[in-house]
């Protein structure tokens, strides 16, 4: 062959190559799918570069085949990360079923890895080894776009997730109380921290029908959206139970079972404090199904309203519950909280612990200043320390 015809040669084939970048380019730009982009270059390697033995790896975390053609091996135990930063030029390969292995670095990590050969043996040079540094810099181009497809993907369906959890934690603010009774016998109100966006834990107050309020605090084990899906349906039940004129809380803590247990399959459960107050008695009946005792304080002292059933949903059966009552004077209140409240770690290996809320609640005047200082107070005693779970307290004073 002539030299001219060499040169006219070598002037085809770096135009070729260049306009192959470019329409990689333009595909790319197009946001041609990872399969279309795949195709593209194939046809680029095998049937222009003559390349009849081929393996694209790209690391995603792990390393991962992503197309392998000419009976290759896709089984090929990807080098130490070493070997990127040791051969970042080509690598001629070791392993008989290639000609050479093609590192591909970007931002200073190992991105992807090219094996290439000839299914054959070939009497001049293997066009592996001919294109390999073309092959390098179209891999390079192609293994990032793929890579930033990726990433672009991930982006997208975290900012989903993060509006769907925006969403659940509005729609489950909006199931709380947002307003609270303050009549001339009682004054109420309620906090609630979320560990993540949307947690389990929940309180509620409201009227009944027949002028007596109802009063409760629940939390679920676990967190995040199941917790928070699960309360909200139990919270809904709970509302339309009290539809009735007269509940029979023996009744409606077996039933309330019944449902945790058809939802969770004893995978969750549900520790809650339901409370009835009769305004005209001065007498508030409850029942505490594995909650965290509630706090009342007296003219003589605090009193702990403790658990006299097991969480709901443990079992498919309550084994016992019962209800109890107390009488209500003026001055007294009650403070309701879950156990994120007690369990924050304010030393190592100690918790904030039930003694110090009592001491917390001791000169509260209204309900406001009995949420307050017990939130001031376990502020101040965590120090840095995060809580780690979610936090709702319900502070109850009657006049």
């Amino acid at each position: 062959m002539s030299q001219s015809s060499r040169l006219n040669n070598k002037l085809k084939q770096r135009d070729f190559k260049l306009n192959a970048l470019l329409e990689l380019t333009e595909a790319i730009n197009a946001n041609w799918s990872e399969e279309e982009l795949l195709f593209q270059f194939q046809n680029i390697v095998d049937v222009h570069l003559g390349i009849s033995k081929f393996a694209l790896y790209v690391n995603r975390g792990a390393w991962e085949c992503v197309l392998n053609y000419g009976e290759g091996n896709t089984a090929f135990e990807i080098p130490d990360r070493e070997f990127f930063f040791e051969n970042t030029g080509v690598s001629f390969s070791e392993n008989s079923e290639y000609d050479v292995l093609i590192p591909v670095l970007h931002n200073n990590e190992p991105l992807a890895l090219v094996l290439a050969g000839d299914q054959q043996e070939s009497m001049g040079i293997s066009p592996a080894v001919k294109h390999m540094h073309f092959i390098q810099t179209l891999t390079s181009v192609l293994a990032v776009a793929l890579e930033n497809k990726r990433l672009l993907v991930n982006f997208v369906q975290q900012e989903r997730l993060k509006k769907e959890l925006e969403l659940a934690a509005e729609m489950q603010m909006m199931l709380l109380p947002s307003v609270f009774p303050n009549t001339p016998f009682w004054d109420v109100q309620g906090l609630y921290r979320a560990h993540q966006q949307v947690g389990g834990d929940y309180y509620d107050v409201f009227e009944t029908q027949n002028g007596k309020w109802v009063f409760c605090i629940g939390d679920v084990s676990g967190k995040g959206m199941p917790a928070a899906f699960l309360m909200s349906n139990f919270q809904a039940y709970v509302r339309n139970a009290f539809e009735m004129e007269q509940v029979d809380f023996l009744k409606l803590a077996k039933k309330l079972n019944e449902r945790v247990w058809n939802a969770a399959q004893g995978e969750k459960f549900i520790t809650f404090f339901l409370a009835e107050f009769d305004p005209n008695l001065n007498a508030v009946r409850y029942i505490n199904c594995g909650h965290n005792p509630i706090l009342h304080r007296t003219q003589s002292g605090i009193n702990e309203l403790k658990a006299t059933s097991i969480g709901l949903g443990m079992l498919d059966e309550l084994p016992f519950v019962s209800v109890q009552e107390v009488r209500v004077s003026s001055g007294d209140c009650m403070l309701c909280y879950t156990d994120g409240l007690v369990e924050v770690e304010i030393e190592q290996d100690e918790d904030y612990g039930l003694e110090r809320v009592k001491e917390s609640m001791s000169k509260a005047k209204t309900s406001k200043d009995l949420v307050f200082d017990v939130e001031q107070a376990v502020h101040t005693a965590r120090g840095e320390n995060l809580f780690a779970d979610d936090v709702a307290i319900l502070g109850l004073n009657w006049k």
